[in-house]
């Protein structure tokens, strides 16, 4: 998972990072499937200008969100995927963690 997590954030985002650290993983429906949602903090990023490298079918606009504004609550419902939901808590956690 590690190094699709490199090379994704590059090919979607169009941005790389030196610093991506392991957070966690959890099981998103374990009655019905055995797949696993790992989760990935890619600190530093930066924006070498090559841009993103899509495959013909995805479409992804990049919005960077300050995550100030995600655990405020200010962006209000607007995320609403469980996943996301459970990587904000690994970040969080992450951050109690370090102090």
């Amino acid at each position: 998972p590690t190094t699709a997590i490199v090379r994704e954030l590059a090919e979607e985002t169009g941005y790389v990072s030196d610093r991506v650290r392991y957070l966690g993983s959890v099981n998103p429906n374990p009655a019905l499937m055995g797949n696993r949602c790992h989760t990935y903090l890619a600190e530093d990023c930066r924006h070498p200008g090559g841009g993103q490298d899509l495959d013909e079918n995805e479409i992804i606009d990049v919005e960077l969100v300050p995550v100030e504004e995600l655990l405020g609550g200010s962006r209000n419902g607007e995320f609403d995927h469980a996943m996301m939901h459970v990587a904000l808590e690994f970040y969080v956690r992450l951050g109690s963690s370090a102090s």
